[in-house]
């Protein structure tokens, strides 16, 4: 005989449960000049624009998946040893007012990670990108290169540093914020 089981999670805003899953909203990417891993590159709105539908159902992790040897590696790679996939990106779509890609993070609301993800705010975008040598300024910004197509992988929930797009830059796991630009974003508790 099955018996039901319930499972209380308390949720903090941003998230809210909807069927089943912890839903935050989250902007993933802004246009801008953004230091990454190659340094710093310049992120046009018309190829960004372009790349919003495509992280609609790609993985949401926690951290970026790495190999053995320390080297970062595509969820589908079979070779991460820190690979804690948490859910799924839906309803991603470009923001025009905001220069953005925004979307929601739907994640599970239990198991490996869960509720530490809950606790961040930074993301950052997984993808393969095609960056042409192109040396300028952007909003008083530096660049080096400047972005031209992107094949994406993931989005990852960072628990131990800045995305490249930074919540100072606007990005992250947003209170609401996606409606009202004048909202204050919302800080986990003992953040100033």
């Amino acid at each position: 005989m099955k018996q039901k089981m319930e499972i209380q999670v308390n949720l903090a805003k941003p998230w809210k449960a909807v069927n089943g899953h912890a839903v935050a909203p989250v902007v993933i990417v802004r246009e801008g000049v953004h230091c990454g891993s190659v340094g710093c590159v310049f992120h046009p709105a018309e190829p960004l624009q372009g790349l919003a539908k495509q992280f609609n159902n790609i993985p949401v992790v926690l951290n970026h998946p790495k190999n053995s040897s320390g080297k970062y590696v595509s969820v589908y790679d079979g070779t991460a040893t820190n690979l804690v996939v948490l859910g799924r990106v839906k309803n991603s779509k470009w923001d025009e007012k905001r220069k953005a890609i925004t979307a929601d993070l739907e994640l599970k609301l239990t198991g490996n990670g869960a509720s530490e993800a809950r606790n961040c705010k930074e993301v950052s975008m997984g993808v393969y990108c095609t960056e042409v040598e192109a040396y300028g300024q952007w909003n008083g910004e530096h660049y080096i290169a400047r972005a031209v197509s992107y094949e994406p992988d993931h989005v990852a929930v960072l628990t131990d540093e800045p995305g490249a797009c930074s919540w100072a830059d606007g990005c992250g796991i947003r209170a609401n914020e996606l409606q009202n630009e004048d909202i204050e974003p919302m800080l986990p508790p003992g953040v100033k």
